[in-house]
């Protein structure tokens, strides 16, 4: 975290050019994924927003807020 925060300078190098991430990304696209998976993200919103509390009680006492509708999406 102070290592993000600081005025530190850093060197960035790069490893990937523009046209090797959209291939990767269309690569990434074609992996099978249950049903079960790709649609829990969107199927329990009450679990990841602040009102209504729908999850455990654990949940509700160290979190306040969890992934929102688009990060399934990333």
């Amino acid at each position: 975290m102070r290592q993000g925060t600081s005025d530190t300078s850093t060197t960035v190098t790069k490893v990937l050019h523009g046209e090797d991430i959209l291939r990767l990304q269309q690569i990434v696209r074609r992996v099978p994924v249950a049903d079960h998976v790709s649609t829990s993200p969107s199927a329990s919103p009450g679990y990841r927003a602040p009102a209504p509390r729908k999850a455990a009680d654990f949940v509700n006492k160290w979190l306040t807020w969890g992934a929102g509708p688009r990060a399934s999406m990333t």
